[in-house]
């Protein structure tokens, strides 16, 4: 064993890296020894975020933010004088929170097991090594585990991103842009403009047909010519595109939730989250065409209203 001193320091360090786990760096630091700032910690993680995300487990299979917490606030009561009996490691992992209450709940026991653990370090008997390596054990593993905590945060973000993606919150929606043109209006092709309305759906419509199905797994060959791409649309079928463009829009938002379908490998050894995101971004790029060449043909804002970008 070392000397009183050293093992006061060795105590006092190892508690610092512990309330790093926990609250984040010390006041007033930018960053901490594997943190990044104020409430990147375990506590601040769970007091930010709601407890659906806290719960929800990315791509379908792996661990939740509560799970983790769960498990971590077992590991640190086990470690007491009074170890817990029968614990179930298994239902640990099985946790969920289901509203505020049971996210708080879940934050002040796992609290109050870090402030005992704390109290342990600084005040409880190291009669050998044993005791420092359980000490350094509970600051590795909490570390650990709030590293996974924070990359399980970031992976819900991206999914959230790639569904807000697909549901384009932040444009006139496409039901709305394509309500109110007859197939008259619909074939009009404004002065100068290259396209009318009708054939950028039925553009649009090509290829959310072609990507949806390489996301089922059903891939079809890649044109040869862009002016595939491009069919040209009947003025009396303007009705049965509208419903075939929503119908597939329906599909691809359904696709976006779903984790198999997002991680599916399709085509050249892409996920099939990727091609979604694609659509997304094809389907808002054409968004746009057909309300400006609505507006070129005066036929803009649709029934009901609608935003003028």
């Amino acid at each position: 064993m070392a000397a009183c001193g050293d093992i006061s320091r060795i105590r006092s360090a190892i508690a610092a890296l512990l309330d790093e786990a926990f609250v984040g760096p010390a006041e007033g630091a930018e960053y901490g020894e594997f943190t990044t700032g104020p409430g990147s910690g375990i506590l601040g993680t769970l007091e930010g975020i709601r407890p659906d995300v806290a719960s929800a487990a990315p791509y379908g299979e792996r661990p939740s933010i509560v799970a983790h917490a769960e498990h971590v606030r077992l590991s640190l009561e086990t470690q007491g004088d009074e170890v817990v009996a029968d614990v179930d490691w298994n239902a640990a992992w099985r946790r969920t929170a289901p509203d505020a209450n049971a996210l708080g709940e879940l934050r002040r026991g796992l609290e109050d097991a870090y402030l005992a653990t704390r109290r342990r370090l600084l005040d409880g008997p190291w009669s050998s090594d044993h005791d420092i390596r359980r000490a350094l054990a509970a600051v590795v593993h909490t570390a650990y585990h709030l590293g996974a905590m924070r990359q399980t945060l970031r992976l819900l973000e991206a999914e959230d991103a790639a569904d807000a993606a697909i549901h384009l919150t932040a444009f006139t929606p496409y039901e709305r842009a394509l309500a109110g043109l007859d197939p008259a209006r619909a074939l009009k092709v404004p002065p100068g403009a290259p396209y009318c309305v009708a054939q950028v759906l039925a553009h649009m419509v090509f290829w959310q047909d072609w990507l949806t199905a390489a996301v089922r797994g059903e891939p079809r060959a890649f044109p040869e010519h862009a002016e595939t791409g491009w069919p040209a649309p009947c003025g009396d079928a303007w009705p049965a595109l509208v419903e075939r463009f929503l119908a597939g829009l329906a599909e691809a938002r359904t696709m976006s939730r779903d984790a198999a379908c997002r991680h599916r490998v399709v085509g050249k050894g892409e996920p099939g989250g990727r091609l979604l995101s694609d659509l997304a971004v094809h389907n808002a790029h054409h968004l746009g065409e057909i309300i400006l060449l609505r507006r070129l043909n005066g036929d803009w804002p649709p029934p009901g209203g609608g935003d003028s970008w």
